[in-house]
């Protein structure tokens, strides 16, 4: 191997060699005029004629990309037919040198690197670059700590003189798509390289190993150790999309190497909202997904209400029925004699009320009118309760079966404004417990898809505070369909609120042609009685489908 150390290439003189890789050696150099560093890649193959040409094409087309997550290629150029590349200097190494080989790495640091490496990658493929040499040893880490993506294509340069090395393809063999063994890299083999990676920083391993041979031979025809055997705890959902991204066949991947690192941030986001929830707080602690309203409650006998008097010592003010108060008053005991509030000079209530003493005779007639006054409140206060479910009920009724379109007009009037039937949910009380037959299924009109999704019932439980949704998913194509939900979303009509969904049925799906599988979805929440909500439904997977919004009254 030859040392250019000392050496000039270009305008830049080596001053050390900081690294060195399958196909080529990298040094730091020193612009002769500006005194600027930056990292030069001399690559080890020498370039005959008729490769030079390609070389330059491709050289090209890397200096090209401009991304946040993708290091700049500043020049290039070919010394004594030995080609080159002027790159950014990265001085805080890669992340294999921050992670060396056997480290495990949490889920949310693997998740924050994969979400830059893949919006990187995702520019690239929109150009038509692939990568094809996805590996931690060419992911840099920036001076603001950002990861910069390196070595787009330089496997391919380095294969494209005659006299290359004996490898039969660009890349490294540990992180190989089986296709790009076939010498048929895709955009969907940077996907498996990315898999590979986030296989070894969860587990700190490889998930085939030997011989270039034997290890090309396992990416082409062997199933990787589940990670929940070297990864004891794991979440199911991680194990499925990893296992997503390392389909041997490229249709059975996610549809773009940004819908994988999306699948791994919600299986993060999933496995925190868990945690939190069984161990910093307890059930329906969270109270921006709990109902807020306050269920009646009538004057109980031994309490008679306040009257409340107005400055000039008129009549008193009823409490209205039904409105839940910060504090409710300390009232005295029915055998209390003769309450009389005392007005202050102004002609208010003293905030604190003490009864005189007084004889037991006015006690008795006392007891007897503030009983009967008790009786008549208590006798308006369940009258009004009673007309005030009976207009919400009349008011569900009003919408059989509780479900419309979005170009139907709930209300029956020929504006196109939002139902103001619900535009004050805190007056309304919550479903009650119970099972609803719904029978909702999700199209799609601006596509053909081959998912069906049926909702069938739904179970409202006011005990725990949520809803459990029944749903069917059925293959309707004609081909194996990987694939999972990535929104399943409530949002009030009335507020704005948004309610995500969870469950089973919200995880990566792998179903063979004809196949159905059943599911839950659940909401930690508990509809009010009367409200409408708008379900938003999208898959993502081969190909994805935007479901038509549909809203549900319950």
């Amino acid at each position: 191997m030859l040392n250019y150390t000392g050496r000039q290439l270009g305008n830049y003189r080596l001053l050390r060699l900081l690294g060195q890789g399958g196909f080529a050696d990298v040094y730091l150099g020193e612009h002769v005029y500006l005194n600027t560093l930056a990292a030069i890649k001399v690559l080890r193959t020498q370039l005959v004629h008729n490769d030079l040409q390609i070389f330059l094409t491709e050289a090209r087309t890397i200096a090209n990309l401009t991304h946040p997550h993708i290091v700049r290629v500043l020049e290039f150029g070919v010394e004594v037919n030995t080609p080159f590349l002027v790159m950014d200097y990265a001085p805080d190494g890669t992340l294999r040198q921050r992670h060396p080989k056997g480290s495990r790495l949490s889920l949310t640091e693997v998740v924050s690197y994969v979400q830059q490496v893949a919006a990187a990658l995702h520019y690239a493929h929109d150009r038509k670059v692939i990568h094809r040499d996805i590996k931690p040893e060419n992911m840099l880490v920036g001076r603001d700590g950002k990861v910069l993506l390196s070595d787009f294509g330089i496997a391919v340069v380095a294969q494209s003189s005659r006299h290359q090395s004996s490898q039969p393809v660009g890349g490294t063999v540990a992180y190989m798509a089986p296709e790009q063994l076939q010498g048929k890299a895709t955009a969907a083999s940077d996907q498996y390289s990315l898999g590979i990676v986030v296989y070894e920083w969860l587990s700190g391993a490889w998930p085939f190993n030997g011989s270039f041979a034997e290890v090309g031979s396992q990416h082409l025809f062997a199933t990787p150790q589940p990670l929940a055997s070297r990864v004891p705890g794991i979440a199911p959902i991680v194990e499925q999309i990893v296992q997503m991204a390392l389909a041997k066949e490229q249709q059975q991947r996610f549809k773009s190497v940004q819908a994988f690192a999306h699948a791994l941030e919600q299986a993060k986001e999933q496995e925190q909202s868990t945690k939190l929830r069984s161990v910093d707080m307890p059930p329906l602690a969270n109270q921006s997904l709990v109902s807020t309203y306050v269920k009646p409650v009538l004057p109980q006998q031994q309490y008679p209400p306040q009257i409340a008097r107005d400055r000039s010592g008129g009549s008193g003010r009823q409490p209205v029925v039904g409105q839940p108060s910060v504090r409710s008053p300390q009232f005295a005991p029915m055998s209390a004699p003769n309450i009389t509030p005392q007005l202050t000079p102004g002609g208010l209530p003293p905030v604190v009320v003490t009864p005189p003493v007084q004889p037991a005779k006015s006690r008795s007639h006392t007891g007897y009118v503030v009983t009967i006054v008790v009786l008549i409140l208590m006798l308006l206060g369940v009258s009004c309760w009673s007309v005030s479910l009976l207009a919400n009920k009349q008011l569900g009724s009003t919408n059989p079966g509780g479900i419309t379109t979005p170009s139907q007009n709930p209300t029956g009037t020929s504006g196109g404004n939002a139902p103001q039937a619900n535009s004050a949910p805190t007056s309304l009380p919550t479903a009650s417990s119970g099972v609803l037959s719904k029978k909702i299924h999700l199209r799609c009109d601006s596509c053909n898809d081959p998912i069906r999704v049926d909702i069938n019932t739904i179970t409202i439980d006011t005990g725990n505070g949520r809803m459990l949704w029944d749903v069917t998913l059925t293959n309707i194509s004609g081909n194996v369909q990987v694939f999972y939900l990535s929104d399943f979303t409530l949002q009030s009509l009335s507020d704005g609120t948004k309610y995500s969904g969870t469950g089973d049925i919200l995880g990566v799906q792998n179903l063979p042609a004809g196949q159905n599988m059943e599911g839950n979805a659940i909401f930690s929440f508990v509809p009010f009685h009367g409200a409408t909500y708008k379900l938003t439904a999208q898959v993502s997977g081969n190909g994805g489908i935007n479901f038509n919004p549909v809203t549900i009254t319950f």
